[in-house]
Order: structure tokens, then C-alpha cells, then sequence
């Protein structure tokens, strides 16, 4: 059910709330509150992930999913959200939230949560992978999925180093990419589109750093 955003949602979204104030608002509505998706057609849990990439409030929404548990981890996103069907994990691997939620998350829903993939045939390092994530969260899911993870590839036959370079990603994320895939993976030409990394990379790239090389 869809709805205006209750006070948890504004607090969660604009306030950086202390755990305090979480578990009282948590307190007063209950578990509902929790599930109860904004006009956007988040939960809570994807609200707090809109843009998280700092260590802001990682105490409150920790708090969050101890008492939403498995069933707001999985909880999908609604129309009219342009990200429809998107549960928390996967907002989080959009967001690249600090590494200390994303193994909550993985603990509450599930560590089968890094290898399955949405309807789009997306993985989740492939996802993550797409918005400039941390080493860190990187790091985690490769550690849970190893070399297979990395070297998948997703409904364009991307790899994840391709993902990478499609989005941006910091050298370091690159690197560690290539040390656990291996290097061939830079050599992989996805084949449904033709593009290697080159074509990658060149797509992130601003046309007026492209027209400035040289």
C-alpha cells in the first residue's frame, strides 16, 4: 500500500535521527510502520538507503532492520518508482551503503542474496558495480561469491569488470576486479553489444574530457 510519508520516513530522509529517536517512533507504530511504503513506493529501508554513502546514522537503520527482519529485507519496491521491484538489498548495492549494514542485511535475508539476480538478469556485483561503489562493499560480496561472482556476466554478457567501467568505478575497485577474476577478463568482449572496456569506459566519460585528450 502506498501512502505520504509517515513521521519515520521524514526523520529517516532529512533529519539523520538519533537511535533514540528511531526506537521510540519504532515503539509507537510498531512493525507496520516499518513496511508501510511512502508515495514513492519505498519502505523504510530504501529510504534510508536514497544516497546513503556515509557512516550517517548506520546505528539507526541497523535498528531498523533487527526489527523489520527478513520480511522489510525483501520487501520489494512499488510503482511509481522508476527502480520498481527492488528490495533492500539491492537498494543497498545502488547505494553502496556502509559495509557494516550491508552484513546486516546479508545476515537477516540471507547471504543467497549475492548470487541471485532480479528479472533485468542483473547480479548483485554487477549492480553495485554500475554506481561507483566502495572497495569495501565490493569487497564483501566478493567475498561471499569469489571468482564466479566476478567473472558472471549479466543479460548483455557484461562481466562485472565491465559494469565497472560502464560506471565509473575507482581504480581500486578495478583492480581488485582483475586480481580475482583474472586478467583475461579485460580481454572479455561482450558479445550481444560488441562492447569491450574501452567502449566502457568511453561511455562514462564527459565529451568534453574526450574532446580535450590528445
Amino acid at each position: 500500500m502506498l501512502g505520504e510519508e509517515n513521521p519515520l520516513h521524514v526523520a529517516i530522509i532529512y533529519c539523520e535521527p538519533s537511535i533514540d529517536i528511531v526506537s521510540k517512533l519504532i515503539e509507537v507504530g510498531g512493525k507496520k510502520v516499518l513496511l508501510r511504503k511512502s508515495h514513492g513506493g519505498w519502505n523504510i529501508l530504501h529510504s534510508a538507503f536514497n544516497g546513503m554513502h556515509g557512516h550517517e546514522c548506520v546505528e539507526s537503520v541497523l535498528k531498523l532492520i533487527e526489527v523489520g527482519g527478513k520480511e522489510l529485507v525483501l520487501n520489494e519496491s512499488e510503482k511509481p518508482m522508476e527502480e520498481e521491484g527492488l528490495n533492500a538489498f539491492d537498494k543497498a548495492c545502488i547505494s553502496s551503503v556502509p559495509v557494516e549494514v550491508l552484513s546486516k542485511l546479508l545476515e537477516v535475508g540471507g547471504m543467497n542474496l549475492v548470487h541471485k539476480t532480479k528479472d533485468d538478469g542483473v547480479p548483485s556485483l554487477h549492480r553495485a558495480c554500475r554506481y561507483r561503489p566502495t572497495l569495501e562493499f565490493v569487497s564483501k560480496l566478493i567475498d561471499i561469491g569469489k571468482r564466479d561472482l566476478v567473472r558472471r556476466t549479466d543479460e548483455h554478457v557484461f562481466n562485472a569488470l565491465h559494469s565497472a567501467c560502464f560506471g565509473g568505478a575507482s581504480v581500486d575497485v578495478v583492480s581488485k576486479l582483475i586480481q580475482v577474476g583474472g586478467r583475461d577478463l579485460i580481454l572479455n568482449m561482450a558479445s550481444r553489444n560488441h562492447f569491450n572496456l574501452l567502449h566502457c569506459l568511453c561511455c562514462c566519460l564527459d565529451p568534453d574530457d574526450i574532446g580535450g585528450m590528445g
